[in-house]
């Protein structure tokens, strides 16, 4: 089940990574989420949703590949974490690419 939720647990742990080291507070309600940010900066909702989707199919291969015994946890893990840096990196360009959008 992680496999398939790795887009979303991803996004959260970012989430809550950065928000820590910059000392803000982890509870309170913001917008810094990835997919927040990706949007913010001017990528369209369709765009990020397609993106979510095929990553939660992604994940859910991946999964099926763990179930098949074809690969193994730490390689999914590694797989799967690729894949999420990778959005990660195309937010992060895209915010610092907007002008007056910042983390």
């Amino acid at each position: 089940m992680p496999l398939i939720l790795s887009g979303m647990l991803a996004d959260v742990a970012v989430t809550l990574l950065r928000r820590a080291m910059a000392g803000r507070p982890l509870m309170r309600a913001h917008r810094e989420h990835l997919y927040q940010m990706a949007h913010r900066s001017g990528m369209a909702a369709w765009r990020i949703t397609l993106l979510a989707w095929g990553a939660t199919l992604y994940g859910s291969l991946v999964a099926i590949a763990v179930a098949g015994t074809w690969i193994t946890p730490p390689v999914a893990l590694g797989l799967a974490g690729v894949v999420q840096l990778g959005w990660a990196v195309i937010v992060w360009r895209q915010v610092h690419r907007t002008p007056g959008l910042d983390w």
